[in-house]
């Protein structure tokens, strides 16, 4: 009996080390009794992560050199003072910029400015507003993964026999230290936001304060992914037929790619092209009641665009992380999915009356409760529809080689939402198709288009608080969560809605290998729907000293 086997030689953990400093200086200037000027400068400097033992490489296309095909260190850059290529025999490896691999920016002063206006002259309205810039260390993520590049692992594939630990035949254990899978930029780049407010805050009554505020967030070079041998448009092997089109119905056909030396692979870019906007409307109404109680309510309307969902840390290639089509970048722009177009919270926590002067009976049973109650509601996060794989193609109907991202086109006319059915189905199968798809290009469905379910519960506490003496009070605690128990879908994540098609049969008009459109498919039944809840109502009993 045989089997195949697949086994590499070693699971890379990179012993990153990173140096962080920063310096600021500040002062505040009080330009007339009612107006302050706070004012400075805050210097970054984030020192890109290398690894302790100086085994990492990273991929740079401009090292990459086609006379030396598919070696494996081909466009490779490595630590100076370092020879991991040659060591392995191999012909690749290029001295990189240092034992980062990536250049240092040095270039992060982050100017700050702040100003408050008392138009009243005792505090009751105010003006405030502000303005700066803010540096921020990125996440390690790309640091981890080029050290999993050649040559330091090393993967024996092929066939054996189940008695025996000999090869079976010449050839049949084949070892193989893989080719380039990701790389970082050649720039110097820090990820940084400027963010700006102009707020309004006035006392409406006595100890009832409203503040109306103007937040905008801007960021620049966000750190982003993209798939470097993502097959491009063209006619790289001089068949007649588009590489995205060939590719699509072709199984196996890497050398379309841009490093197709490599086979049907894919290489992941860090780079910092990601880019954002934030804009808000928030308020916020804060009440101070007797005996220590609040009242405190707050609404955002917002919106977020970005060319990158904004909440990816993983490290991987996902289907909003990938960049759709790198001949078009802006095809990614769109709503994040960190967006929430409305979000309400309010919460009051009120004291009732301590009945001091009663019998004891009356003190302990009906005195010193305290109630507390927290509404919270938002609109859903923004969903992206994606093709998944088509039977009897190579992965998507694009042909880009990712097919995770890809997506259908869009029905002109029909809403995202569904007009009925089961309250799960959240979005609606017929503002998306595949029919009369051409094979090789990119969907028109926007980034982000429709939105996902909404949130809202109601959470209730009562507190009842018995001194025990002057230094020891005990406390009744009864607690119960989403006290309507509300049904909340689970909007985004691997267990949200389902947003890739996945169709189970699709029909071309021609056979696979000459097809160039999609001419019908069969969707399963659960794409659109929310396949998870967030927790249902809940109760919870507990004690507490306080001393």
């Amino acid at each position: 009996m045989s089997f195949g086997f697949d086994e590499n030689s070693a699971q890379r953990q990179a012993p990153q080390r990173w140096r962080d400093s920063e310096f600021y200086i500040a002062d505040s200037w009080k330009a007339s009794p009612r107006v302050t000027i706070d004012f400075g400068v805050r210097y970054s400097l984030f020192m890109n992560p290398y690894a302790a033992d100086d085994k990492i490489m990273s991929f740079d296309p401009a090292a990459f050199n086609p006379a030396l095909g598919n070696d494996p260190c081909n466009g490779l850059l490595q630590p100076p003072g370092t020879n991991w290529c040659a060591a392995a025999g191999f012909k690749g490896g290029t001295v990189g910029p240092n034992r980062s691999l990536v250049p240092q920016d040095y270039n992060n002063f982050a100017p700050r400015l702040g100003a408050a206006w008392d138009i009243s002259g005792n505090s009751t309205t105010v003006l405030r507003a502000g303005l700066g810039q803010f540096y921020h260390r990125e996440r390690l993520s790309p640091g981890l993964n080029i050290a999993a590049n050649p040559p330091f692992v090393i993967n024996v594939a092929g066939t054996r026999l189940l008695d025996t630990a000999a090869e079976p035949c010449p050839g049949c254990f084949a070892s193989s230290a893989g080719a380039p899978r990701s790389g970082r930029e050649q720039r110097a780049a820090t990820p940084n936001n400027w963010q700006w407010n102009v707020a309004m805050q006035k006392e409406v009554v006595r100890n009832t304060t409203l503040e109306v505020a103007y937040v905008g967030n801007k960021g620049n070079d966000l750190l982003h992914q993209s798939e470097i041998n993502q097959v491009l448009p063209g006619d790289t092997n001089a068949n007649g037929v588009d590489d995205r089109l060939d590719y699509a119905r072709t199984v196996g056909l890497g050398a379309v790619r841009p490093f197709g030396v490599f086979g049907d692979s894919r290489i992941t870019m860090w780079d910092h092209d990601g880019h954002s906007i934030y804009h808000s409307l928030q308020t916020q109404l804060v009440s101070r009641l007797a005996r220590g109680s609040q009242l405190q309510v707050s609404y955002t309307l917002a919106r977020t665009l970005s060319n990158d969902p904004l909440d990816n840390s993983d490290g991987g290639l996902s289907a909003e992380v990938a960049t759709l089509d790198r001949t078009n970048p802006d095809l990614d722009y769109g709503r994040a999915r960190t967006d929430r177009r409305h979000v309400f919270n309010a919460a009051l926590v009120y004291m009732l009356p301590t009945l001091e002067g009663k019998s004891s009976a009356i003190r302990s049973t009906l005195g010193d409760w305290e109630v507390a109650g927290i509404v919270g509601a938002a609109s859903g996060q923004p969903l992206s529809v994606h093709t998944g794989s088509i039977p009897g193609l190579n992965g998507g109907p694009s042909g880009t080689g990712y097919t995770d991202n890809q997506r259908p086109n869009q029905v002109p006319g029909q809403a995202c939402q569904p007009a009925g059915g089961p309250p799960e189905q959240i979005l609606n199968p017929a503002a998306y198709t595949l029919t009369g798809f051409q094979l090789g290009t990119i969907g028109d469905s926007p980034r982000g288009q429709c939105e996902g379910p909404s949130y809202a519960q109601v959470d209730l506490a009562l507190y009842k608080n018995i001194a025990v003496n002057n230094r020891v009070k005990a406390q009744l605690r009864i607690e119960v969560f989403n006290v309507f128990n509300r049904t909340n879908f689970i909007g985004t994540g691997g267990q949200g809605v389902v947003t890739t098609m996945n169709p189970s049969a699709v029909t071309l008009n021609a056979p696979a290998a000459s097809a160039t459109q999609i001419t019908g498919y069969t969707l399963p039944g659960n794409f659109g729907q929310a396949v998870a809840t967030r927790d249902p109502r809940q109760a919870q009993f507990g004690f507490k000293l306080l001393f």
